[in-house]
Parts: structure tokens; sequence; C-alpha cells
């Protein structure tokens, strides 16, 4: 890739990032995440810094989680406090915001540099876990006796392996997931019809995250880095914090490793009376064109072998203001790219399952990148 490719795909991603926190109607609380990539994207000299960082690392998402772990690390008079924090008001978003951040990572340009060579972004946005809910849901009425065995890629922190220990609530729908939990996950729905929602999800009876560098919550160091990948927000990171504390009290296996080509064992580990649930959300967006096409084959291969399903939560691709196709190579409908080229990034919410070698497709919803908000697109 030529210097003014990396530096037209950083500005790209941070735009189309900026967009889809900025919508018309969002809360006043996504203003910053919106101003920290809009900054990004405007900024000659900012985008260049994030130029220099390997393509395969997410130059513009890795660049944004590290300023923000300095900001949260130093506490820069005149910065921080537009920041949430855990005492104090936080400062209301305006234009004073983008100068002193701009001044802050130039002058920290090394130290920035060098957090972005030595951590790799993961975003452990919990309430992302209502969307696999809903599919799991959508999984348990097809086969109500099936157990599951799920598979996290690129678990991160491991937050997503526990979306039945949440209390997922949906407009228009019953609870998911457990009632009495201290995290209650809520989604506004949208959309001309609302689907007839699952009323409960299947057992998770097994599970098992893969991921690069797995973090662990226990470490304070490994903790601020992953509340930094999340959207300085303070709803956001308050799901972090009870999360964390979910995981802690029920830990699960993790495993450090590439997601393809630790997939194929993990499959072949699973007890032959559970139903295996690959879950993947924002981690196959970052996949190669090649990556992408041979997960796609380890799917299908294991798809004719034993029943399984795929479970995907990803923007489209390229990541960026060009994004036209599924990661799953469902069909999206020309509106949705449409909007998506034009309003900022969301995900789609797919669903593959075999079944006795017989392979079912549903584009299930959009979502936006917190979680918090769905529109359907099929009525399954």
């Amino acid at each position: 890739m030529t210097r003014q490719s990396a530096l037209d795909s950083v500005r790209s991603q941070a735009i189309e990032i900026a967009r889809g926190w900025s919508a018309p109607g969002s809360p006043s609380s996504w203003a910053l995440t919106a101003g920290i990539f809009t900054a990004l994207g405007h900024d000659d000299e900012l985008a260049a810094m994030a130029a220099e960082i390997p393509r395969d690392l997410m130059p513009a998402l890795l660049f944004c989680a590290a300023a923000c772990y300095l900001i949260g690390e130093d506490e820069p008079p005149g910065l921080v406090d537009f920041f949430p924090g855990a005492g104090g008001a936080q400062r209301a978003f305006d234009s004073r915001f983008e100068p002193v951040f701009r001044s802050f990572c130039l002058a920290r340009r090394a130290e920035l540099l060098a957090v972005c060579g030595s951590r790799r972004y993961q975003m452990n946005e919990v309430a992302r876990s209502t969307q696999v809910a809903v599919a799991l849901g959508v999984l348990g009425r097809r086969a109500p006796t099936a157990g599951i065995a799920l598979i996290d890629l690129g678990t991160g922190a491991g937050l997503g392996l526990h979306p039945d220990r949440y209390c997922h609530q949906l407009d228009g729908g019953p609870d998911l997931g457990d009632r009495t939990s201290p995290l209650i996950l809520q989604c506004e729905t949208k959309g001309p019809f609302v689907p007839p929602l699952p009323r409960t999800m299947p057992p998770i009876q097994w599970r098992v995250g893969i991921d690069l560098e797995p973090l662990d919550l226990a470490d304070p160091d490994d903790r601020l880095w992953a509340r930094s990948c999340l959207p300085p927000e303070r709803g956001a990171l308050e799901r972090f914090d009870q999360a964390s504390r979910l995981f802690l009290a029920h830990p699960c296996s993790i495993l450090r490793g590439d997601a393809i080509e630790s997939l194929p064992a993990l499959l072949d580990a699973v007890p032959e009376d559970l139903l295996p649930v690959v879950v993947d959300t924002y981690a196959a967006v970052f996949f190669s064109d090649q990556e992408r096409s041979q997960f796609h084959e380890v799917v299908r291969h294991w798809g004719e072998i034993r029943d399984l399903a795929w479970i995907s939560l990803d923007p489209l691709v390229p990541l960026g203001t060009a994004g036209r196709f599924s990661v799953q190579d469902l069909d999206v409908p020309d509106e949705v790219v449409v909007r998506y080229q034009q309003g900022g990034v969301f995900a789609l919410l797919g669903l593959i399952s075999y079944e006795q070698g017989r392979r079912t497709s549903n584009l299930l919803a959009c979502a936006h990148p917190s979680g918090t908000t769905m529109t359907w697109l099929d009525r399954v």
C-alpha cells in the first residue's frame, strides 16, 4: 500500500465511524466519540501519524484508542475534563475539544505510536451481546432441544462469552437472558415491522473465546486498555465495568491464537450433543479478502460434517465509506448500502446455519456500533 492510499484509508474509516456516531438524533453523550474520529479524519498531521500504523492493525481505531489510553493514564488538564470520569461533571463537548486533542496527540507522538506498536485494538462493547442474544433465540426456536457450544472470535476480554448472564430488554418483546442479572442491556428497535421475537435463548453449556492477544481483566493495565478501546461514553464504560465483574465471577477459557487457524480444532472438540455456534462481532470485517475466503471455507466444510451456526455482527466491507458487501456474502438491499455509505458505520446482524448439510441464511437486522439500537430487516 502506498503512503497516499494508507492516508486515504485512515481518513475514510475515521469519517465513516464519525458519521455513525453523529447521525441526526444521536444522544449528546456520543458527541465525544464522533469528535475524536472527526479530528483524525480531517486533520492532515493526525491522519499521517495514524497512516504509519500497519493496515492490519486497524490504524484509525487503534490510533484513537491509544490516544484515549494516554489521556486516561496522564489526565492532561484541559482535555481530560471532556471525558467521563469517576468523579466530577463531564465537560460538554464543543469546538474547544479538537485543538486541545490535536495538540496533545502531536506532543505525545512518540508515546502514542509506541502504544500502537505494542497493543491491538480490541472493542469490548458488551451491549452488542443483545444482537447475539436475538440470533441465539432464533436458533433456539428452530432447534428447541439443542444446547449451545459458543465460540467467540476476537473475544478480547471475553465479555461476549456471557450473553445468557445479561438481561436484554428490547422494545416490543420479552426480556432475553437472565432477568435477575445486575447488568441490564436496553436496545431500541426500529423498522416497519416487528418480527416474532424469541422468548428464550438455548442454554449455553460450553464456551470458549479466541483472540490474538487476550486481555486479562484482573490486570490493571489490560483493563485500562480495554476501556480505552470503548467509546468514551459513560453508559458504555458503566456496562463494561459491570460486565467485567460478571466475567471475573464466571471466568471462561480464552485461547490465544489466530481465529481461522484455531477454529477447526475447537469445532472438533465440541461435544457431539451440542450445537457449535461461532460468534463474530466486529471481527470478520477486519479479515483480508483471503482470510474471509478461508473462514467461509472452514464454516462450509464443518457445516457438511455436523450442524453448526455462524452469527455475524459486522459492518460492510471494505470498512470505510466504500463499504458495500456483507462479510457473510449475504444479499444486502441497495437502500441499506446507500444508508451505510451516506450515514456512517453500522453492523449487519447475519445468521448462517447448517442442519444436516442444508444451509440457511438470514439478514436479521442493522445495529448501531453501540449495540443500543437496531433496525429489523427480516421477519424470521
